[in-house]
């Protein structure tokens, strides 16, 4: 999942912008919830936050996938 909040900065595109990454998967012998739920849970409440507060850089977040068994995610 890849969300972007455009930041209110007038030369936004020479600052560059901030990402912020999590992923939502877990090893197959936990609950996921410190690995990685405590991260996504994190940058939801980032996003809301941002949504109402408009940043001065943009931000982009990437709730990702398959970092856990066997790494697919982290690979790609």
């Amino acid at each position: 999942i890849l969300v972007r909040v455009n930041g209110k900065h007038p030369d936004v595109a020479a600052r560059g912008a901030v990402l912020f990454s999590a992923h939502f998967d877990s090893v197959s012998t936990a609950p996921g919830a410190t690995d990685d739920g405590m991260g996504v849970a994190t940058l939801l409440s980032l996003l809301e936050y941002f949504v109402d507060n408009r940043p001065k850089r943009t931000v982009v977040f990437n709730i990702n996938n398959g970092e856990e068994d066997g790494l697919n995610g982290a690979h790609a």
